[in-house]
């Protein structure tokens, strides 16, 4: 390590070289950029590079659960501060530029309703029978991300994060059970806010009897992309979109590709017309 152009040795492990007589540099202040957990343990990814942690750089020594990582995220993305935020490296504590960063040490959600804020725990939701006749959550005026900032001395400080997502529902549970919270002027669209739920509660049965992970991946993403498009948009709209991707997916390979389909649907019955064909170039 003594020889190496750029060590990056742990405190502890410097220490002790140099009670040995052996000589090592100390790492440059870098640290590795925080980005927000997945629900999918198994969703790995590159992690960013080390970059440059100044002095107005947050060590995240708190570890939100998937779904407020991912709420947090686009909650500092809109403020501006993502690239103030890095992950905490316990080895370079004793180090006198990793010591000098503030910490963030704990992240709470408030929500506003009726001109009053509240925990995000306290807002009222209705009861869930089940995903497609389950009443959602009413929008609310505005949400704020507090997180509490611990400087090197001094008493803690609160960076208040505007945004207009949040995620009600307990962590690690299956979307029907997700609860997303939307502000009433929110511009998320729906295929954004069904990736967010993806991210932040799909996480695949493992168990022998399970389907597959894309079978499993599939329903998810059908479930949460009829959710996110009853909240933000209508029930007409979703009961579209779902119906359109359900033909997507189990019909339009049947149908030919030179004549238009028409299909009515008055339940029971279904009635198909097929279009003229094509005539030949």
């Amino acid at each position: 390590m003594a020889a190496e152009p750029s060590p990056r040795p742990a405190f502890e492990d410097r220490q002790r070289a140099r009670e040995a007589g052996i000589g090592i540099a100390p790492p440059p202040a870098l640290l590795r950029p925080w980005r927000p957990s997945f629900a999918n343990v198994n969703d790995w990814r590159d992690p960013p590079k080390l970059a440059e942690a100044g002095h107005d750089a947050l060590v995240m020594a708190c570890d939100p659960e998937p779904s407020e990582a991912q709420a947090l995220w686009r909650a500092a993305e809109r403020a501006g501060v993502a690239s103030r935020l890095f992950e905490a490296d316990r080895r370079l504590e004793g180090y006198g530029w990793y010591d000098a960063l503030d910490r963030v040490t704990a992240m709470h959600i408030r929500v506003a309703a009726d001109g009053e804020w509240m925990a995000v725990g306290d807002y009222p939701l209705p009861e869930r029978p089940g995903l497609r006749a389950a009443a959602l959550p009413a929008r609310p005026a505005a949400i704020r991300i507090e997180l509490t900032v611990r400087p090197l001395s001094g008493p803690p400080a609160t960076l208040d994060l505007a945004t207009d997502l949040a995620f009600a529902g307990e962590a690690w549970s299956w979307v029907e059970d997700a609860l997303p919270l939307v502000t009433a002027d929110s511009a998320l669209q729906p295929h954004e806010l069904a990736g967010l739920l993806a991210a932040g509660f799909f996480s695949p049965s493992e168990d022998a009897d399970a389907d597959s992970w894309e079978t499993q991946r599939e329903r998810f993403d059908e479930s949460a992309l009829h959710m996110a498009t009853r909240l933000l948009l209508s029930d007409d709209a979703a009961c579209r979109t779902s119906l359109a991707e359900a033909v997507r997916r189990e019909l339009l390979w049947l149908c030919p590709r030179d004549r238009a389909v028409d299909i009515r649907i008055r339940r029971p019955d279904v009635s198909i017309t097929l279009g003229e064909a094509a005539p030949a170039p």
